[in-house]
């Protein structure tokens, strides 16, 4: 009976650890491609054939006296523009097609809902000019909380680290990731600070890591046990 105990405890150690499946990438310009659209709420299907449901908000910031800009209330995925790439942005009514209004741009806030916590590797980003984002600093905030300023995002990211627009490799472990624009950092308004999100790419989050020298110690101590008492029955 107690090595099959041992056995358990074994498989479970090895279950625990056990990695979610691989990586999976949310190309918003391809799903903007000719249908460009208001984006609230969707699933999104792998190459690999497993689903993800995620769910797009926008929100204002605050401007630090106390009131808000109006808060654009749709989420949004943005078509080419010139043959160059778009993706996800926001938008005050839910149909920007063919408005410059469609990114995120001054106290906007662009949020990504996930059904689970996921592990996001890597972002890539174009500006409101649909070109590579090169000037300011773009937030990103991880958890629950609603930061009502610039400074309260807990992932600011230098533009200069960017490499063609991507962001990466990164680990920014959430299942709520929301985004803010080089304008909203107090810099002067224009398309180059404005920010869509073309792509995500992630995996389900690490498990929390176990103390593996305890359960090490402990299926060791077990194992004596057992010893222990073979030799007693001998």
């Amino acid at each position: 009976m107690l090595r099959i105990s041992v056995l358990g405890l074994a498989v479970a150690a090895l279950a625990f650890t056990a990695r979610p499946a691989g990586a999976f990438t949310l190309d918003f310009v391809a799903e903007a491609a000719g249908l460009e659209r208001a984006f609230s709420s969707e699933t999104f299907l792998n190459a690999g054939g497993s689903t993800i449901d995620v769910t797009a908000m926008a929100r204002a910031l605050s401007d630090g006296s106390g009131s808000y800009t109006t808060a654009p209330p749709y989420g949004y995925l943005d078509d080419l523009s010139g043959g160059k790439d778009g993706g996800f942005g926001v938008c005050p009514t839910d149909d920007c097609e063919g408005s410059p209004e469609d990114n995120i741009s001054l106290n906007e806030v662009g949020i990504l809902e996930f059904d689970s916590v996921v592990e996001i590797t890597s972002i890539s980003f174009s500006n409101g000019d649909h070109n590579d984002v090169y000037s300011g600093t773009i937030g990103i905030h991880t958890g629950a909380t609603n930061p009502t300023t610039a400074a309260g995002f807990n992932n600011p990211i230098n533009t200069a680290t960017l490499v063609n627009g991507v962001l990466g490799p990164i680990s920014l472990i959430s299942d709520r990731f929301q985004f803010l624009a080089p304008e909203s950092f107090g810099r002067a308004r224009g398309e180059t600070l404005k920010i869509y999100v073309s792509s995500v790419t992630f995996q389900g989050a690490p498990p929390i890591p176990e103390p593996s020298g305890a359960l090490l110690y402990g299926l060791g101590v077990l194992g004596l046990l057992a010893a222990g008492r073979r030799r007693r029955r001998d």
